[in-house]
């Protein structure tokens, strides 16, 4: 960030006027409607809802500080009043974005305010710029562009990995490099090339980034504020049509789509019988990582270079998720919405699964790893490329009605998205030979046959796959455009019966997380408070000298004799209950977890992967 003093965001105190401003438009108005979906507005507006005035009084809620930030623009810098924001990155890595419900001084309204880090790129357009294109082809349902600018601080940070060590040059022959000195001012002064000397691959690269604010009219509810399954896919639905717009009017892909990106706007439309009613439309946000829509065969550009991934983790499409740098394709959007529909159906719907968490889980946070890179967890993997829901505690899983019966049109829309995304990821499989269906089936345990069913395929031998007809996937290229799914919506939410009260609030939040006593360590606890005054008194014992090879081999074999070997009904008793959902019944089976490991006169290992400590390397 540069030296200078900091000007665009000013600290307010309780004597100056913008102060009491904040403080007088944040009261209740008997003016403000209810955000409630069919809530009838008087006269012509311009209206503000409730939750919008609600907001900004919580963002000064006490002694929370207020500021007044300013955003340059061709006609002069405007001003914003600002409290807490409503959306706060944390953490030392990614672009510090932040978001406040903002009081605007010079229109006198409320406006939603983007505070932002974003690289500098000539390839890379300001998001301002992407949503004032799209509202000249008249794309549907995206938030309306007010003002935008860049401040004058700048960043130059690493995209995914840390900087390269200080190149040192190689002393005369003759001469050896000076050991123990500190490197001092005057030498980063002296070599400035050295402080940032990056590998050229690709892999470690810099971006600067500029302060950068974006201000939008649209003041937003959180997708999870939607109250039935029917309102949820209708929310989607419009978020799709936004998609479509930007697609075949502005030629231009969202590459992120996500929860946090699909927001409910609450509008105010006259309705066919005269009255102006409350109606919740859904509204596809962040256009930042928007980008045209690439050629098959695309040129390094400044743009390609800088990114970092396609979308976010848990709603991008398996196939970015192993291959981050392939182009984005519509299909791949449209699973990302597919993976929003699911992800809020299984955390607030009802539905017969024995564990919500452990299915969310499996399907949006687990990862594998390929000994490069992670990719797409199997569980994500099985349901999208084998077209069914994968079981949690061994049974599978579907959304109920009110009477609790299967007959959610839910369970419609997702298993027809599943058959298509089956015949998808069928035809692009096909074109790699090591993921065809036909290798898969011939797959034995014998380590030769297998080696000689590779050879045969690698050499393009009778057993090698052909890529399969139209006729043979005729679902192949349905998800090529916005048609046949939005085709599906309209027919589900017009002809369905839907249920009315089948939202129960957030599952996840409501397991409970039970560890088995062998993995809770507060009894350790409780054992070392009863002893701690015993042990004061007794003096420490001397350390231990260190074993000889024989006697260490020796001591070995009496522990691993000393080790008790349990039987199979003990290890089954051992299998403690971990997770408990609330709320879906005494009949559900929850899931056993294996036991900790146990061993013999040595140490256990910690496997590669995801740990409570942090640390992915093999300890023993």
């Amino acid at each position: 960030m540069s030296n200078s003093l900091e000007t665009s965001a000013v600290a307010l105190s309780s004597q100056d006027p913008h102060y009491d401003l904040m403080t007088a438009v944040s009261q209740p108005c008997a003016t403000d409607i209810s955000e409630v979906e069919g809530t009838v507005a008087e006269g012509e507006g311009p209206y503000i809802f409730q939750y919008v005035r609600r907001s900004f009084s919580d963002s000064i809620k006490g002694d929370t500080p207020r500021y007044r930030l300013t955003v340059p623009t061709a006609d002069g810098d405007r001003q914003f009043l600002v409290g807490k924001p409503l959306i706060d990155t944390l953490g030392v890595t990614g672009r510090a974005t932040r978001g406040f419900v903002a009081w605007d001084v010079a229109g006198e309204r409320f406006v939603s305010l983007k505070d932002a880090w974003r690289p500098t790129c000539e390839d890379v357009h300001k998001e301002g710029k992407t949503l004032r294109d799209m509202k000249e082809q008249n794309v549907r349902n995206i938030p309306t562009y007010v003002c935008d600018g860049e401040l004058q601080h700048h960043s130059t940070t690493p995209t995914n990995a840390r900087m390269a060590a200080p190149a040192q040059a190689d002393a005369p022959k003759g001469q050896t490099k000076p050991k123990g000195r500190k490197r001092t001012r005057d030498d980063t002064a002296q070599a400035p090339s050295q402080t940032r000397s990056l590998p050229q691959n690709g892999k470690h690269t810099a971006r600067p980034l500029r302060h950068y604010r974006l201000v939008i009219q649209e003041v937003c509810l959180s997708l999870t504020e939607f109250k039935t399954g029917e309102q949820l896919l209708s929310l989607v639905r419009d978020c799709i049509h936004a998609h479509q717009d930007a697609v075949t009017k502005c030629n231009v892909h969202h590459r992120n789509i996500s929860a946090g990106n699909v927001l409910i706007c609450p509008t105010v439309v006259l309705c066919p019988d005269g009255k102006r009613r409350v109606v919740w439309k859904g509204i596809l946000t962040d256009w930042e990582m928007s980008e045209p829509i690439e050629d098959p065969e695309p040129q390094p550009t400044a743009r390609q270079r800088n990114r970092t991934a396609n979308g976010t983790w848990q709603f991008a499409a398996v196939r970015l998720l192993d291959k981050p740098s392939a182009p984005v394709t519509t299909a791949d959007e449209l699973e990302s919405f597919f993976h929003i529909v699911l992800y809020n159906a299984l955390r607030y719907l009802r539905s017969n699964c024995s564990s919500v968490s452990c299915a969310m889980y499996e399907l949006f946070e687990n990862y594998d790893s390929n000994g490069v890179g992670y990719r797409c967890s199997l569980g994500r993997r099985i349901t999208i490329q084998h077209g069914k829901l994968v079981e949690v505690c061994g049974s599978s899983y579907h959304f109920l009605d009110d009477d609790g019966l299967g007959r959610h049109p839910i369970n419609c829309f997702i298993h027809i998205m599943l058959a298509w995304f089956r015949a998808r990821y069928a035809k692009l499989n096909a074109l790699d030979p090591a993921m065809s269906p036909t290798l898969i089936e011939q797959w034995t345990g014998n380590i030769k046959d297998n080696l000689a069913l590779l050879r045969s395929v690698k050499a393009g031998g009778a057993k090698a796959w052909q890529p399969p007809s139209q006729a043979e996937h005729p679902d192949a290229t349905k998800l090529d455009t916005h048609d046949m799914i939005l085709q599906l919506l309209d027919t589900l939410l017009d002809r369905a019966e839907w249920p009315k009260d089948d939202k129960l609030g957030d599952l996840l939040e409501q397991s409970r997380l039970a560890l088995p006593h062998s993995m809770d360590t507060s009894w350790l606890q409780a054992e070392d408070a009863d002893t701690e005054d015993e042990d004061s008194d007794e003096e420490r014992p001397e350390p231990k000298r260190r074993r000889s090879r024989k006697n260490a081999a020796a001591q070995t074999r009496e522990s691993r004799k000393a080790v008790p070997v349990m039987s199979e009904e003990e290890e089954d008793a051992d299998q403690v209950l971990v997770v408990v959902p609330v709320g879906l019944g005494e009949d559900s089976q929850p899931p056993k977890f294996p036991p900790p490991p146990r061993t013999r006169g040595r140490r256990p290992t910690r496997p590669f992967g995801r740990n409570p400590g942090g640390c992915s390397r093999r300890r023993t």
